[in-house]
């Protein structure tokens, strides 16, 4: 059986801006940042979470 891992994402979504945090099932911080309320900027948070 291929292990699996957990992600767990929120995402507070306002007009300029996104936060979000990620975090491992072991409740370590994967990120915490902000990012702009863009297509180019959700797509590359897309990428990064993933990688």
């Amino acid at each position: 059986m291929k292990p699996t891992s957990t992600l767990f994402v929120g995402i507070d979504v306002s007009w300029d801006t996104n936060q979000i945090c990620a975090l491992n099932f072991n409740q370590d911080v994967f990120f915490n940042e902000s990012f702009k309320n863009t297509p180019d900027a959700s797509t590359i948070l897309i990428d990064k979470i993933d990688s």
